[in-house]
C-alpha cells in the first residue's frame, strides 16, 4: 500500500511539473501582430536601445492613476539607487497590465524628465500617459508592472 501511495504522489508531482514547464514556453515567432495596436504596443515591440549606464540604478515605483485636464495621467516615484546625484534624468516608462510584458498587455507609455535626484533619493513625478484607454478602463494599480528605458544622461 505504501509503494502504491508513493507511485501515485510521484506521478502527480511529475504531471504538475510537466504542466508548469509547458505553460512557461516562449510563444512562436510566427505569431500574428495585434490588429488594434496601441502606441504602447509599438514601444514594447521595439528592440531595446543601448542601455544607459544609469539603467540599473533607476527604479519606477508607486504607480497611481490620476487625471490632468480630464485626460489619464500617471503619478509615480523615480528612485535613485546610485551613490551619486543624477542630473538631467530622462526616460520612458511602459506600463503593463499584470506581470506579462507583452505588447497586448501594454497599457500605455509615459515620458519623464527629472532635473536632479540626490544619491539614494527619490522624486515624485506626475505626467500624462499616452494610452488609448479611458481613465475608468485603466487596470488597478496593484496589478501593473513597468519597463523603464533611460534616455539621458
Amino acid at each position: 500500500m505504501g509503494a502504491l501511495s508513493f507511485l501515485l504522489f510521484l506521478s502527480l508531482g511529475g504531471g504538475l511539473y510537466y504542466y508548469m514547464q509547458r505553460g512557461t514556453s516562449a510563444p512562436s515567432s510566427g505569431s500574428a501582430p495585434a490588429e488594434n495596436a496601441s502606441p504602447a504596443a509599438s514601444v514594447a515591440e521595439k528592440a531595446p536601445a543601448a542601455a544607459s549606464s544609469m539603467q540599473k540604478s533607476i527604479e519606477i515605483v508607486g504607480i497611481r492613476w490620476t487625471t490632468q485636464d480630464k485626460k489619464p495621467a500617471v503619478k509615480f516615484v523615480v528612485v535613485n539607487h546610485a551613490n551619486s546625484e543624477i542630473a538631467g534624468l530622462e526616460g520612458t516608462v511602459t506600463i503593463f497590465a499584470g506581470t506579462s510584458k507583452t505588447a497586448k498587455d501594454a497599457v500605455g507609455t509615459v515620458s519623464f524628465r527629472v532635473k536632479s535626484i540626490a544619491a539614494f533619493g527619490s522624486q515624485d513625478v506626475t505626467q500624462p500617459i499616452d494610452t488609448s484607454l479611458k481613465p475608468y478602463e485603466l487596470p488597478d494599480w496593484q496589478v501593473v508592472t513597468t519597463q523603464t528605458q533611460i534616455t539621458a544622461p
